[in-house]
């Protein structure tokens, strides 16, 4: 009994990997699991060999799939293999399951070219063909997606895009690169809810990082500060959280003009230099300059990839 509720609970999870679907099987009389076991065996083994174009496409982007065994099928679902290609990964905080696929569909039914995929509980893979000049960036279309998620079906959505592929072979590693620009983005920028792989130059670079590779980082930027901070304490300076990290990141985005600055966070030009002048005590860095800033933000994202 318990080895066939064991292998149920296999193909169950094989079969929302071919299809998207999560179902359930509920606990029923002694002997129910035998007798269900054939039938959904023959289900799941129907969609191995038959399958669809989603299916064979998310089991190759996904890496369920060798590339020899992709292209010796993608001719009989018709998949063009030379057509340029965008990858959007979607990550909701409610389940992406097969009623979300539905309302996508609807929502975005006058674009051409969209295909939907599932890509585990809370996350979708968006594959959009790009022939001709299309009438929205790829930001748009992500914009719209987050928009129409968040507004309909109230959840925080977030989409990281891959950069266009030019043949199909590339679509897995386009899915590594997104999953990787969704993480990066999430991490350092978490308030941004559409991440472009092709705009996370640094923070993809600092996320590749070791452990070790941050922790010297932090040593040698921050000669002066604890032992304790730089192994993962960011309350042990205040120059790296709450009103001190708003003000000077504000001050970096406005490319160190104190004016700006000032007049955006509704703030007195003397109270944005006193904050201004604590960090310098606190780690020696003059974030009026600009070598000394960019070190304050290379520092404050190293912390943050400690922390995580």
């Amino acid at each position: 009994m318990a080895e066939a509720e064991k292998k149920i609970e296999e193909l169950l999870t094989e079969l929302q990997k071919l299809s998207g679907l999560k179902l359930l099987v509920s606990s029923g009389p002694e002997g129910e699991a035998e007798d269900q076991l054939p039938r959904l065996e023959a289900l799941v083994e129907t969609l191995r060999h038959s399958g669809s174009r989603e299916t064979l496409l998310q089991a190759f982007i996904t890496g369920d799939l060798s590339p020899e065994d992709f292209f010796l099928k993608a001719s009989r679902f018709h998949i063009d293999l030379h057509a340029p290609r965008v990858l959007y990964y979607l990550k909701t905080q409610i389940p992406a399951d097969a009623a979300m696929i539905r309302f996508l569909k609807h929502a975005l039914a006058d674009r051409q070219g969209l295909l939907f995929l599932s890509a585990g509980e809370h996350s979708l893979i968006l594959l959009e063909t790009r022939k001709g000049k299309s009438k929205e960036t790829e930001k748009e279309t992500a914009g719209t997606i987050v928009s129409l998620l968040n507004t309909e079906m109230f959840t925080g959505a977030k989409v990281a895009i891959s950069r266009i592929v030019p043949e199909a072979d590339g679509l897995p590693a386009a899915f590594r690169e997104a999953v990787r620009t969704m993480e990066a983005g999430s991490l350092f920028d978490p308030g941004k809810n559409v991440y472009a792989a092709g705009e996370l130059g640094e923070e993809l670079l600092i996320y590749s990082l070791s452990k070790e590779d941050c922790t010297a980082y932090l040593k040698d930027a921050l000669p002066g500060v604890s032992e304790r901070y730089i192994n993962g304490s960011p309350e042990e300076l205040s120059s790296f959280s709450g009103d001190i990290l708003n003000t000077a990141e504000c001050f970096l985005r406005n490319d160190l003009n104190i004016a700006e600055t000032a007049r955006q966070l509704h703030m007195h030009r003397n109270t944005l230099l006193y904050r201004i002048e604590q960090i310098r005590q606190e780690t020696g860095l003059d974030i009026r300059r600009f070598e000394d800033a960019m070190r304050y933000r290379l520092c404050g994202m190293v912390q943050k990839l400690l922390m995580k």
